[in-house]
């Protein structure tokens, strides 16, 4: 499955570090790209989950930026 990498990351310490079971990690996998692909829609955009854009065609420095900021954007 294609992810970002800051996704990929966390993906992977919860499942070495964290030990999380592979449910566990498969159900993160999937919240986290549908939430990629919202916050790669833009924020003036009304998108149902269905219409998001797909994962490799977002902007992997600004989806990271978002993840990472501590203020709303």
């Amino acid at each position: 499955m294609l992810t970002l990498p800051i996704i990929e990351t966390f993906l992977d310490y919860i499942e070495a570090e964290r030990n999380f079971s592979a449910h566990t990690v498969r159900s993160y996998t999937a919240d986290l790209i549908q939430f990629a692909r919202y916050l790669g829609a833009g924020p003036d955009e009304e998108i149902s989950a269905e219409d998001l854009p797909p994962i490799e065609e977002l902007d992997a420095g600004r989806i990271e930026q978002a993840l990472l900021a501590t203020e709303p954007m």
